[in-house]
């Protein structure tokens, strides 16, 4: 059993201990998931355009009213600022912006499944580049109404976030979506470790929601430049004496077993 340190910057206060639960990369990013329908076609024909559209719009009607409801839930049980997260989202589901992009996309012959991954993909990472930090942490929303989407056209289902044997777990991804987050039991995970996706402030209140978790940055990805220049200049000022001694500036580590 190979020792696993993961080295990070605290986004929460706390300690979490459990063994490593590692949740694979997602789609829907800077390298789009290629799906097919499950016919095995990769082009939709001329004469299936309407009912692929069909197919499409079903799924992001499913979607939004699934988001209606888990804003509601989590306004209920977190207060109103949670909730509005995934009222967003809902509101996403639903944004022309959104859908006829992808609309144009299967007209012009892809399937729904690549339509809706690409668009949004491409709108996310346009989110991303925004030098504001709420469209920024919006672009970690859009990503995952195009997810739940995809899901629903797919059929395919999310991981579970805990060990089925009931161990304690700290969940480790590199992305992981802030409505995955919030379904997260509690009593089966301590901590989370992210390198992507919504920012750190984000994830901590959807975790705290869900139970009180840890949360850390994972590596550099989610670091701030502002953050990334405090870490430097306090770990100067306070290791100094012994920088000689192959001592790394580096936030807290995570120290788990991988099974």
């Amino acid at each position: 059993m190979a020792r696993t340190i993961l080295a990070g910057h605290p986004g929460s206060p706390g300690s979490g201990v459990g063994r490593l639960l590692w949740i694979g990369g997602q789609s829907n990013g800077k390298e789009h998931l290629h799906t097919t329908r499950p016919s095995g076609r990769d082009r939709v024909p001329p004469d299936d355009v309407q009912a692929e559209e069909r197919r499409l719009m079903d799924a992001l009607e499913a979607a939004a009213i699934e988001l209606d409801a888990l804003a509601r839930e989590t306004a209920g049980r977190a207060g109103p600022e949670i909730g509005a997260i995934f009222e967003a989202q809902g509101m996403f589901a639903r944004d022309p912006g959104l859908i006829e992009p992808a609309v144009a996309a299967i007209r012009g012959g892809e399937t729904a499944e690549a339509a809706i991954d690409r668009v949004a993909a491409e709108q996310a990472e346009t989110l991303a580049g925004v030098d504001d930090p709420y469209f920024r942490e919006r672009a970690a929303d859009l990503r995952d109404v195009g997810r739940r989407v995809l899901d629903r056209l797919t059929g395919r289902t999310r991981p579970d976030l805990h060990h089925r044997d009931g161990t304690p777990a700290v969940v480790a991804a590199d992305d992981l979506d802030p409505s995955a987050v919030a379904g997260i039991r509690p009593e089966l995970v301590s901590g989370l470790a992210l390198a992507a996706g919504a920012s750190c402030y984000e994830a901590a209140r959807l975790a705290n929601y869900a139970g009180g978790l840890v949360v850390m940055k994972r590596g550099t990805a989610t670091v701030s430049a502002k953050e990334l220049a405090d870490a430097v200049t306090s770990d100067h000022d306070t290791t100094t004496e012994h920088w000689s001694q192959e001592r790394p500036p580096q936030g807290r580590r995570l120290d788990s077993q991988r099974s």
